[in-house]
């Protein structure tokens, strides 16, 4: 079984990870982020996906960034979350959801479904639209509260699979945060690796 693994602030690889290339990724690198009009440089350190884990990955997560791994639902659930000043914002968060290996495409779709549908201010409705932002989606939902004008959350959940095996990443944001969180989680999503191969997150694989 999966061993829980919760590294506070920022989940950090031992050393640097192996690349099929023969390449080694940098346990840091700097980037670069727009936040509320202005750029702001950050350093980001290296995830690397727990022992046990059926999709290994490594990427590269933001400062301020708690990384969390569980067995969870019958399947295996990466978070990400910020804590601004050391404290969790429950509002915002992008999970990896990786399906039970048996798990086919219809029943991962309702799955996602129903991610999306829960993406709301309590006692709200959520509106789900079709979208295609990420191109290695099977199947993708634009997510939008009908909750309290102050603090709507909004998001997306994106069906995808890899050798056989369906996954799912869901992000949710708010609109106080100025697309903060939104640019974050799109930059960890382009620093992903899958362990195997050295790729990024490509189109689907049936």
């Amino acid at each position: 079984m999966l061993q829980r693994a919760v590294l506070l602030g920022l989940a950090l690889a031992a050393g640097c990870a192996d690349d099929p290339a023969g390449e080694l990724r940098p346990a840091t690198k700097r980037a670069s982020f727009a936040a509320e009009g202005r750029t702001v440089h950050s350093v980001m350190r290296l995830y690397t996906s727990p022992p046990g884990f059926p999709l290994p990955f490594s990427t590269y997560v933001p400062q301020g960034v708690r990384v969390e791994a569980v067995a969870a639902g019958g399947g295996y659930e990466v978070s990400f979350t910020p804590h601004p000043g050391g404290e969790r914002d429950r509002r915002r968060f992008m999970h990896l959801f990786v399906h039970p290996d048996t798990a086919r495409f219809d029943g991962a779709r309702e799955v996602v479904r129903t991610v999306a549908e829960r993406v709301r201010v309590p006692g709200a409705r959520a509106e789900a639209a079709p979208a295609r932002v990420h191109p290695w989606a099977a199947e993708e939902l634009a997510i939008r509260s009908a909750g309290r004008p102050d603090e709507p959350p909004s998001g997306w959940v994106a069906l995808g699979s890899k050798d056989g095996r369906w996954f799912h990443f869901a992000v949710q944001h708010g609109p106080d945060d100025g697309g903060s969180f939104s640019r974050t989680a799109e930059r960890i999503l382009e620093e992903w690796r899958w362990t195997d191969t050295g790729l990024g997150l490509g189109p689907v694989s049936p």
